[in-house]
């Protein structure tokens, strides 16, 4: 687990930043205001994002997620968000992995977890997850600018081999700070 002094968003933007690769395609399982945002900050960064939007309200579920799958080639990435903060729609995390383990197994799994993170329960390890991310102020109901990160030994192998990452949000060099000297990378946000 990693923490990053930073908005959700900035850290949303950073988990597309270590984990997609530069020429490679990534899809966006959108369904709201912030999921599609997270799928603009991908766009916004340069990559083949592709949005499959769900009308908002619904959520992403395993048959849904397989469906989708097939409409699209190699996929580097699949972005989910796991409650739509903006509708409240709760998707099932746990399908969405399996029908892109079936699917494409290269593919990276990355949940936006901002809305449920300490509040609605995602076993991490066992769903198979390989990034987690998501700000303190819903459910932990501490102050913004605070971001947590869960990643994989896949996704830091990932992001180890992009150097495409940036620095001041990039998780991989946040872990290795707070492990080697424990402490944030850079000057934190002191709320």
């Amino acid at each position: 687990v990693v923490v990053l002094s930073c908005s959700s968003t900035a850290a949303m933007e950073a988990v597309s930043r270590g984990v997609v690769r530069p020429g490679r395609r990534v899809l966006h399982l959108t369904n709201g205001n912030f999921s599609r945002l997270w799928w603009e900050l991908s766009v916004a960064c340069g990559y083949d994002a592709v949005n499959a939007e769900l009308p908002w309200g619904q959520g992403w579920n395993e048959e849904r997620t397989a469906a989708e799958l097939k409409k699209h080639g190699a996929l580097d990435a699949v972005m989910i968000t796991h409650c739509e903060t903006s509708t409240g729609a709760l998707s099932d995390v746990a399908g969405i992995v399996r029908a892109v383990r079936a699917a494409q197994p290269e593919a990276l799994v990355c949940d936006d977890v901002t809305s449920t993170a300490g509040g609605v329960r995602v076993d991490f390890d066992a769903v198979g997850l390989d990034v987690a991310v998501g700000g303190v102020q819903k459910c932990f109901a501490l102050p913004p600018a605070l971001a947590l990160g869960a990643l994989s030994a896949r996704a830091k192998a990932r992001m180890a081999a992009n150097a495409g990452r940036g620095w001041t949000n990039d998780f991989l060099s946040a872990l290795q700070f707070q492990d080697q000297h424990r402490q944030t990378s850079t000057t934190p946000s002191i709320p």
